[in-house]
């Protein structure tokens, strides 16, 4: 099996797109539309930050992870920051994954594919373009739903990343992290290798279906 690749006119997709997919920015970096939530509770909290009010902080950041039906990268936004208060996430949503995102290096470039638990899904070819799947329709929900399982299957049995997000994979190696509450968990070889691999070869797969579904609605629209 190998990973799908098409060839856009687009420039390439720039390293600080795909630093949008982790739900790892700084506090001062995640502030969109202050006029309504969660952004506004966003801005308290950098507010407070600002003011080393750690606790009115922490309490804005904990009220995001409880609003219902947000999109999943504000979850992880929110999560970041409360464990960069010494907040971490009770145990029961500690490994709950809220999405995943494949990096496969090439001579030429990465290819990035983001799928998340709200349905959403962004693909950054190595050539350049790529696809932004802000749930239109229900049209990937399946193909994004087996991607996120196969992440669950491989986060209870591998450890919590602490460090810096690191740079790309070498070239012909593949990543798969799940973001959940408590941080990123990944595992990382070489792509021919982790395609048949028990663990991670059912997420490589499913990240190539969905690969090829989002290319597919774009060329047919």
């Amino acid at each position: 099996m190998a990973w799908f690749r098409r060839k856009p006119k687009d420039p390439p997709a720039t390293r600080e797109f795909t630093d949008l997919l982790f739900g790892d920015l700084p506090a001062s970096a995640w502030i969109g539309d202050a006029t309504s939530e969660p952004w506004t509770l966003f801005v308290e909290a950098n507010d407070c930050l600002a003011r080393d009010d750690v606790r009115g902080a922490a309490d804005a950041l904990s009220r995001i992870t409880q609003m219902a039906r947000l999109e999943s990268r504000h979850y992880l936004q929110a999560w970041h920051g409360l464990r960069a208060l010494n907040q971490p996430p009770p145990l029961d949503v500690a490994k709950h994954v809220l999405g995943v995102v494949i990096e496969v290096t090439v001579s030429y470039g990465v290819d990035v594919l983001a799928a998340y638990e709200d349905h959403t899904a962004r693909y950054l070819n190595a050539h350049g373009g790529g696809v932004i799947w802000e749930r239109p329709n229900s049209t990937l929900d399946q193909s994004i739903d087996h991607l996120l399982a196969a992440g669950r299957a491989i986060v209870t049995r591998i450890g919590v990343w602490t460090g810096a997000r690191r740079g790309p994979p070498p070239v012909d190696h593949v990543r798969v992290t799940l973001l959940t509450p408590s941080g990123p968990h990944f595992g990382e070889g070489p792509l021919k290798i982790l395609e048949r691999d028990p663990l991670a070869g059912p997420a490589v797969a499913a990240g190539v279906g969905l690969v090829q579904h989002l290319t597919q609605l774009v060329s047919a629209g």
